[in-house]
């Protein structure tokens, strides 16, 4: 359902961070129904909340460890 074109227009399949940012640049969350990796509503997973905090505690470590620039294609100097 990640990829479903009716759902997320014809873009589906290319990665935007943006898509869910509004026009102010913050962030807005989708409905839970909409993209059921975890479900939603009285069935969800119970190990969703354990998957994100295992994310947040990667994307820490990966931050803390490396350091991250624009490339030249992406920050329009090409």
């Amino acid at each position: 359902m990640g990829r479903m074109k009716f759902l997320w227009g014809d873009d589906a399949e290319e990665f935007r961070p943006e898509r869910w940012l509004d026009h102010k640049g913050l962030f807005e969350q989708e409905s839970p129904f909409k993209f059921t990796a975890f479900q939603a509503g009285p069935r969800i997973c119970l190990g969703k909340e354990f998957a994100y905090r295992q994310m947040k505690i990667f994307s820490a470590i990966l931050l803390g460890n490396y350091i991250f620039k624009m490339s030249a294609e992406v920050s329009g100097k090409l």
